[in-house]
C-alpha cells in the first residue's frame, strides 16, 4: 500500500500498520507533495523490539498511475489531513479508476 502524507498522521498510519502483520499489508512508500522524492521517513515499531522502519518517499499525486502499477499497489491511504477535500475527492476519484482500494 502508499500512504498518502507523510506527516505525523502518516507515520502513524505507517507505525499501525506495521505494527499489525496479522492484517497483512506492507507499506510500500509514501506520496507527499512537499518532501523530495526518495526523502527516507522513519517510525520506531511497537516499544518492546524499537525496531526502526523505514520507507521513502516514492512520488507524487500525479505519479500514482505509474505506481501502482510498478509497485503492485492494491490498497491507497490518505492523511486527510494534508490534502484539501478537491484534492482528497481527485485521489479516490484516481483510484476507483485505478481498481484500487
Amino acid at each position: 500500500m502508499l500512504i498518502v502524507g507523510c506527516g505525523e498522521m502518516g507515520r502513524l498510519l505507517m507505525k499501525k500498520i506495521v505494527d499489525a502483520p496479522h492484517l497483512f499489508r506492507e507499506v510500500s512508500g509514501f506520496i507527499d507533495e512537499r518532501l523530495p522524492i526518495g526523502t527516507v521517513i522513519r517510525c520506531v515499531t511497537d516499544q518492546a523490539s524499537n525496531q526502526i522502519v523505514e520507507r521513502s518517499v516514492v512520488g507524487r499525486r500525479a505519479d500514482l498511475f505509474d505506481l501502482v502499477r510498478s509497485l503492485e499497489i492494491e490498497e491507497v491511504i490518505a492523511d486527510g489531513s494534508v490534502l484539501s477535500t478537491n484534492a482528497l475527492d481527485s485521489l479516490f476519484k484516481q483510484c476507483r479508476v485505478l481498481g484500487i482500494r
